[in-house]
């Protein structure tokens, strides 16, 4: 699988369509409900009654083992729900999707919020492009800046500097293909600056971002969708594995009942007594 292929799929509002609902975050208590039930002598006669039911030592282990199998499963995708709980950002969590964030944001938007929100997105592109040297995929964007985040971001400041930029600064501007342009670069570290803005760039920028503000909310749910790539590898693979542990004991049962079956059909065993 692509790397880009893979970051898309394993994106935090992905795995909300996994690990949010109310069934996923009960297996977090899937550990403390087995200890109850594993250490309640009341219950032991019951958890035992079928025990060397069968006369084969295979199938007898297959039985005994479901349950346990089956907890074991629980027990990991737990894990990745617990892992999803505690890392997803809250403009995934807090929202229905994408079309759910961006009319809430856009209902209770303000001059300041909207500035607020690229303030955050631009100072940290710029921080973890100084001091991070991620992996690129063959799309050239990042795990956490894919190249849609890249080109949504050019898009804006393009758009922005429209109204603040000289026609002399637009026609370098306009030129700007590429986050690595040297022109994308020094318009972000301007409008990341919190120093004077002689020039009265800045303050032209965000004075006119109102117009821009479904793009500008864009960028925060894509920054926060991409976020935390280890993380969400780690909540995907969980949860995948442990779901495909909780599906072997319908396994098990299947061959028990086949074994079953034929027992009954045949008068002779699924398995030899001595596997």
């Amino acid at each position: 699988m692509r790397l880009s292929n893979f970051n898309e799929l394993t994106k935090w509002s992905n795995l909300a369509r996994l690990a949010s609902g109310n069934l996923p975050k009960l297996t977090i208590a899937a550990p403390f409900i087995a200890f109850i039930i594993f250490h309640n002598e009341p219950l032991q006669p019951f958890l035992s009654l079928s025990e060397e039911r069968h006369s084969s030592p295979t199938v007898e282990l297959l039985s005994r083992a479901r349950f346990d199998i089956f907890y074991l499963g629980l027990v990991i995708v737990g894990s990745g729900v617990a892992l999803f709980t505690l890392f997803c950002p809250r403009q995934i969590t807090a929202y229905r999707g994408y079309e759910d964030f961006i009319s809430s944001k856009e209902a209770t938007k303000t001059a300041n919020g909207i500035a607020g929100s690229l303030r955050f997105s631009i100072a940290d592109f710029l921080r973890d492009a100084r001091d991070t040297d991620e992996v690129r995929d063959e799309a050239g964007g990042s795990l956490k800046y894919p190249r849609r985040f890249r080109e949504g971001l050019i898009s804006l400041v393009r758009s922005g500097s429209r109204a603040a930029l000289t026609d002399e600064q637009m026609a370098s501007a306009g030129n700007i293909a590429r986050d690595s342009d040297p022109e994308v670069r020094e318009v972000l570290r301007q409008l990341d600056d919190s120093g004077p803005d002689p020039s009265g760039f800045k303050s032209k920028f965000y004075d006119n971002l109102h117009l821009l503000s479904i793009d500008v909310f864009r960028l925060e749910y894509l920054k926060a969708d991409y976020s935390k790539p280890s993380a969400r590898a780690a909540t995907f693979w969980l949860i995948v594995m442990g779901t495909t542990v909780v599906l072997i004991p319908t396994v098990i049962t299947t061959i028990l009942v086949i074994s079953d079956l034929f027992s009954v059909t045949t008068q002779q065993p699924f398995f030899d007594d001595g596997m």
